[in-house]
């Protein structure tokens, strides 16, 4: 799919499965969550479910209740006014406008290609000012090395923050929204994937985690403290710690993932998705307070058939 500002929209996506809920992410209004999602829905409007609709959905962040928002991309990230969401798909970064929340509508004529080049790009995260994005790449890279980029809008320029990219990988970065500071993932050989910050110039690097694998970095709303995936060989968790490494807490166990805040930073959405375990709630966004407490199921799907 490669979509130029202005074009028509990619259309509904055809699968063969429906899918639970990946990559949430709150709006900053507080009352709706972006995530990866598939189910059928009605597209002729005869009453009868006759589609997947694979792509961006928009769940209620109380009640649970379920729209269709975009039928492409993932790892849907929210500009800092909630006009705009950038989202991978296909290999490339789109943005596209947001014209409703209520009903999830968004302009077709605003999705925008914004990585123009051969090369696989993920992850897009704004900056604080909504002026550029950042995203992970081995574009031009002669070994096929990802490292981390940023791109102003409406500007060709892109800049290559990752430092000593021979030394490993970075990805899935996270832009502080209150500061010039990324945390993301780095490759290191001696110490696997760990948790780094480094401002939005790639200097002054800093690991902050240093034991098993660590994923996903997501900074707060006040940029005080970083959430992130946790895989220590055997289940995977989400744990919390301050933007400087120190206070680092166990906030979700047993299989929970794909993380992020509420804009307020008083509650944290997630998933427990583990393809082994046949129990309630696998595959479902849930909600817990900041400091892990209080646990509750937001979603309940539970797939149609078209």
């Amino acid at each position: 799919m490669k979509t130029k500002k202005g074009e028509d929209s990619p259309g509904i996506v055809t699968c063969s499965n429906p899918l639970f809920f990946s990559r949430p992410d709150w709006h900053p209004a507080g009352e709706w969550i972006a995530a990866e999602h598939a189910d059928s829905v009605d597209t002729n409007k005869d009453g009868k479910k006759d589609t997947w609709f694979v792509g961006i959905w928009l769940v209620h962040a109380q009640s649970g209740q379920t729209q269709p928002l975009l039928p492409f991309g993932d790892a849907p990230d929210w500009n800092p006014d909630g006009t705009h969401l950038a989202v991978h798909a296909g290999g490339g970064i789109y943005t596209v406008e947001i014209a409703s929340l209520h009903p999830a509508r968004y302009d077709t004529s605003s999705i925008n290609l914004i990585t123009d080049f051969e090369a696989p790009a993920f992850y897009p995260t704004w900056s604080g000012d909504g002026e550029w994005i950042a995203f992970d790449t081995n574009y031009e890279d002669p070994n096929g090395t990802y490292g981390i980029v940023k791109k102003k809008l409406n500007e060709n320029t892109i800049i290559d923050i990752t430092k000593y990219r021979s030394q490993g990988a970075w990805r899935q970065g996270d832009w502080s929204k209150k500061n010039d500071i990324i945390a993301f993932r780095k490759y290191d050989v001696e110490v696997d994937w760990n948790i780094f910050i480094a401002n939005s110039e790639g200097n002054s690097l800093k690991r902050l985690t240093t034991k098993g694998e660590n994923y996903h970095p997501k900074f707060s709303p006040d940029s005080r403290r970083i959430i992130y995936e946790h895989w220590d060989g055997i289940n995977k968790s989400i744990r919390i710690m301050n933007s400087d490494g120190d206070g680092k807490k166990v906030l979700a166990k047993n299989w929970a993932s794909d993380m992020a805040w509420s804009p307020d930073g008083k509650k944290i959405v997630y998933v427990f998705s583990n393809q082994y375990y046949d129990r309630p709630g696998n595959g479902q966004l849930w909600i817990m307070n900041a400091d892990g407490s209080n646990k509750k199921q937001l979603t309940n799907f539970k797939p149609t058939m078209p």
